[in-house]
Parts: structure tokens; C-alpha cells; sequence
């Protein structure tokens, strides 16, 4: 399984969804956003939504049938609400509401086999695999971070006392500390985002709708590019969120002696035109360009790296590409395992999730 903690890292309705409905919607929430600013494949955001509905079902109507949870409609209509919201500001905070669609209600120190049945906090083993696991007490805003901070009241571990996002001026050790819409300065404390053509490092320290147009002798925040115009960056990292969200630089290539100018275009699924020759071919994270259209990569044939097999369906051993195993076939290292766990005391593929689920 991928990281849940990508899955949390992630438009509006009206209304509340149903029980039924929820782990679909929320992967559908997570991945559809995720896939447009990793500007992926849409294969790739297949695979994220199977990771992501897992985080969900079937453990939620199992615990709910088990009393020990409850869903909460208003709660979880918030957390797809914001997930759709919240565009590619890959720096945001978790949605808060998503880890409280669901109401836990066994006590500390009581056994948990899903992530939200305690009553406060949340159910994770401490090894992974060693389910089921116990709930543990945590602190609410104020508290001390030992032994952990409520994050499903939105409280993180900030200056040693549990938090919850730090607005203008307070402290910060990182991005992730400052409330939406800030980042962490130079000076250690949570700051408003630089406006058109000020000073900039990373792409987050711009406003919205801005990127950091970089180089080795420092960036300025310019406007993303619109769709079908020309681009162009100061350097390769640059250019990635030049152009509006959904769009790559197709064409664009950086070298010493000058840039190759881009056109901002929708990024390419399969069968759509690409620029073989460029850095940024305009294909979707996970595809290739052969004959002038973008392709899926091999799951068979020859290779030379990783990056020349499918993604999540194949790996290389330094010639062929391969199918990845599945748990209990024979294996030499992780890269050969759909879990990327080969276990060495036998050989073979294992699954070790880390985090636990109702029976």
C-alpha cells in the first residue's frame, strides 16, 4: 500500500454523503486532485483510488456493525468537500474533517483493529503488522506532544506543545505548521505568500495562481501560464507548475547555453501528441513517448532502469522488464515485489501493511 499519509497530505457539494457512498467519494477526492497536480496518468489515478477506498472499506461498515465507530455525514461531506478544494498546494495541511468522518468510540487503552475507532486519536500499531493495536491517550491543544497530539482535532506538534496551525508570525518548523495560504520564512515563523514578481525560493512561497520562476541566482513569482500559450522557465525544476494546474510544458527543454520554449497543454494521456526530444514531452507522469504519442511504459521487454517499466505493474532487473510479484512468490530484493517487501529470511514476497483492519 502506498502512504497514508500521501493519501491525507490531498470543488464543493451540497448536502451530506451517505455511509455507502464515502470510500469511493474520498478516493475519488484525493486522487482526482493528486492526479492533476502530479500531472499523472490516468492509470495512476486508478491505482491511488484502490489504495485509497482501502484506507476506508471494508473496515468502516465493519466497525460501525462492531459499535465501534459511527459515521458522521456533516463530517465527511466537509473532508471531500476540502480535498477538492484545496488545488495543488502540495504544502497544505491534512483536511481535518476527513479524520473525523468517522466517530470513534473505545477508550484508551482499549484493543483497535481500524484507524478510527478510538475515541480520540487515532489506531495504528506501533510495528507494522503487530495488529491488533491498542488506542492511545493523547493531548488536545495546549498539551504536551508526548505522548502524541490529537490530529483529528487538527492538533500537530509545534514548539514542543500540541498546536493548531500557526497563523502570521507565530513559530514554525516548516511549511506544514502554518495555516493555509502561509508558509514557514527564513526567520522560522509563519508568513503571507509573495505577490507578483517578489523574491521567491519554491513555488509555495507564491501566492495562488502564481509559480517561482528559479534559478541558481535566485526565483521570482510570475503568473502561471494559460492554456495553448508559450512557455518557458530559468531552469528545469521551474517550469513544473508554470502553466495553469493541468497543464505541462510541452516542448520545453533547459540546457546551459538557453531554454527551448514550451506550449502550456492539457497533460497527455494515451494516443496524445508529445515531443520525444524534449525534457518536457507532455506525456502524463507514468507514460512515454514513441513515435510522436504518448504510450504506456512495458510491463515486458527490454530496459536498462526502473523508470523504463510500468509503473506499479512492473520493475526492471537491469534488462528485462518484469511483472511485479505478488505475496509468496520467490523474490531477490523488494523491487521485484507488488508490496516492495521481500521478505529475506524467505524469499518471497510479503504484504506488511501499516496500519490494521477489522477481521
Amino acid at each position: 500500500m502506498r502512504s497514508a499519509v500521501l493519501l491525507f497530505a490531498a470543488a464543493c457539494g451540497s448536502g451530506a454523503v451517505s455511509q455507502a457512498a464515502f470510500p469511493d467519494a474520498f478516493a475519488e477526492a484525493v486522487c482526482e486532485v493528486q492526479a492533476k497536480c502530479r500531472q499523472q496518468a490516468h492509470y495512476e489515478e486508478q491505482q491511488c483510488e484502490e489504495d485509497a477506498k482501502s484506507l476506508i472499506a471494508p473496515d468502516l461498515d465493519k466497525a460501525v456493525k462492531a459499535g465501534k465507530a459511527a459515521f458522521v455525514p456533516s463530517e465527511a461531506q466537509a473532508c471531500l468537500d476540502g480535498l477538492r478544494a484545496r488545488g495543488c498546494d502540495l504544502y497544505a495541511p491534512d483536511v481535518a474533517a476527513c479524520k473525523r468522518a468517522v466517530k470513534g468510540t473505545l477508550p484508551p487503552g482499549a484493543a483497535c483493529s481500524w484507524l478510527y475507532e478510538c475515541a480520540a486519536g487515532t489506531c495504528a500499531p506501533d510495528v507494522a503488522g503487530s495488529c491488533p493495536a491498542s488506542c492511545k491517550a493523547v493531548s488536545g491543544e495546549g498539551g504536551p506532544c508526548d505522548p502524541g497530539c490529537d490530529d483529528r482535532l487538527g492538533m500537530r506538534c509545534i514548539d514542543n506543545v500540541c498546536s493548531r496551525l500557526h497563523t502570521v508570525d507565530q513559530k514554525c518548523g516548516g511549511d506544514s505548521d502554518c495555516a493555509a495560504g502561509l508558509y514557514c520564512d527564513g526567520f522560522g515563523k509563519c508568513a503571507e505568500r509573495a505577490f507578483l514578481q517578489a523574491v521567491c525560493e519554491t513555488d509555495h512561497m507564491c501566492a495562488d495562481g502564481l509559480w517561482c520562476d528559479r534559478s541558481a541566482e535566485g526565483g521570482l513569482c510570475r503568473a502561471q501560464i494559460a492554456t495553448g500559450e508559450p512557455c518557458t522557465a530559468s531552469s528545469a525544476e521551474a517550469i513544473l507548475n508554470a502553466c495553469v494546474t493541468g497543464d505541462v510544458c510541452k516542448g520545453f527543454t533547459f540546457a546551459k547555453t538557453g531554454a527551448t520554449a514550451g506550449t502550456c497543454t492539457p497533460t497527455g494521456e494515451v494516443g496524445a501528441g508529445c515531443v520525444a526530444s524534449a525534457q518536457v514531452t507532455g506525456c502524463g507522469e507514468g507514460l512515454v513517448c514513441i513515435g510522436g504519442k504518448c504510450a504506456e511504459k512495458p510491463a515486458g521487454g527490454p530496459c536498462t532502469g526502473g523508470a523504463d517499466c510500468k509503473d506499479g505493474v512492473a520493475y526492471c532487473d537491469g534488462a528485462q522488464c518484469h511483472l511485479l510479484k505478488e505475496a509468496g512468490e520467490t523474490c531477490g530484493s523488494d523491487i521485484e515485489c507488488a508490496s516492495r517487501r521481500c521478505d529475506p529470511a524467505t524469499g518471497k514476497c510479503v504484504e506488511v501493511d501499516a496500519l490494521c483492519h477489522e477481521p
